[in-house]
């Protein structure tokens, strides 16, 4: 479940690949329930709480990457580019 997560963050960020998912708010609810199911069982083993620090980590730095894209297509379009 993982790295199947890891995998959709990455095509979220490809903007040709993330047309063959979801709508962007559900793909973003779907990724924040496994992030969470995963911090619900990281106490049961060492593994599980990595895994689920990895995604936490991945998704905000997916959020940051995305909203400074955003920012560059918003100046793209004002003619700042």
């Amino acid at each position: 479940m993982v790295s199947q997560t890891l995998l959709v963050m990455g095509v979220t960020l490809s903007p040709p690949l993330s047309k063959l998912l979801p709508p962007p708010h559900e793909t973003n609810e779907m990724i924040k329930n496994v992030i969470d199911e995963i911090h619900r069982y990281a106490h049961l083993a060492p593994s599980l709480q990595l895994s689920a620090t990895i995604l936490r980590q991945a998704e905000d730095r997916r959020r940051a990457i995305l909203e400074q894209q955003s920012r560059g297509r918003r100046r793209e379009v004002a003619g700042f580019v």
